[in-house]
């Protein structure tokens, strides 16, 4: 919450959540694998319970499977973007990793949205289609607008939002759900917090 000055009254899907942010891409959304490894060996490491993870590659390398392998040991839940290219998540990665849990995303119509990767290797689907970061009726509305009229269209939403769309956008959605359970149940394996997750969505249509 920015405050009354920003117009904003927003609450994320998990409050009370502590989150250690790690950097392991440069502002052009470019990086190493090392850094990107760097990175989720430092979380581990250091009491991360989920690690969100809104970037990947749209092929399958095998430079990830160690490291999540030693999460998963850990019982670290990581999630993953299933990714933007309209593919088989299977020739992803990490997002085709089976340690992972993997977040297609879900459009305003509450369908998949068309640039979704998708396939068996995919847990659930969140929102992330043409939908604003901060929600609400009238975003939801003007997300319809927009992918109606224009499915570029991005406007900003005061000094702080912006509109967005993609499974970046679907992932953290799935990681907060998932620290909430682990809250609740700190006992639960990654498993347990799959199924939950899984056990508790809707079918999606076209999924």
């Amino acid at each position: 919450n920015h405050g009354a000055d920003s117009g904003t009254r927003i609450v994320g899907v998990g409050p009370g959540l502590k989150i250690m942010p790690l950097k392991g891409l440069d502002a052009t959304g470019c990086g190493e694998v090392a850094s990107l490894l760097n990175c989720l060996k430092y979380a581990v490491d250091n009491g991360a319970k989920v690690i969100s993870n809104s970037w990947g590659i749209d092929k399958r390398k095998t430079d990830f499977d160690d490291i999540l392998a030693y999460a998963a040991d850990k019982g670290v839940v990581a999630v993953f973007a299933a990714g933007n290219s309209a593919l088989d998540v299977i020739y992803s990665s990490p997002a085709g990793n089976p340690d992972v849990i993997t977040v297609a995303a879900s459009n305003y119509q509450d369908r998949i949205a068309s640039f979704s990767n998708y396939g068996v290797g995919v847990d659930l689907a969140a929102p992330g289609g043409d939908c604003a970061s901060m929600g609400g009726v009238d975003d939801y509305v003007l997300s319809a607008l927009a992918a109606t009229h224009n499915a570029h269209f991005t406007p900003a939403l005061g000094s702080y939002y912006t509109r967005a769309r993609g499974t970046s956008m679907a992932c953290p959605h799935v990681a907060a759900a998932a620290g909430l359970i682990l809250a609740r149940h700190p006992d639960y394996s990654i498993d347990e917090v799959r199924f939950a997750l899984r056990n508790s969505a809707d079918p999606l249509t076209g999924a």
